[in-house]
């Protein structure tokens, strides 16, 4: 009986385990996406500027 609790007992904390592990996964996942978004932003903006910086170049 003992040998049947302690197995209940492992695979319950190895589920609850699984599940917080995809729970901070999203999470990180979420944050990372958001950071990304920006990041992209941001660069497409410097994008733009070196695109208008090189236009002004051709037009000198």
């Amino acid at each position: 009986l003992a040998m049947v609790m302690t197995i209940i007992m492992v695979i319950t904390v190895m589920t609850m385990m699984r599940i917080l592990l995809k729970f901070v996964m999203s999470k990180q996942l979420q944050i990372y996406r958001q950071w990304k978004k920006k990041t992209l932003e941001k660069l497409h903006g410097f994008n733009g500027l070196v695109k208008y910086v090189q236009l002004l170049e051709k037009k000198m």
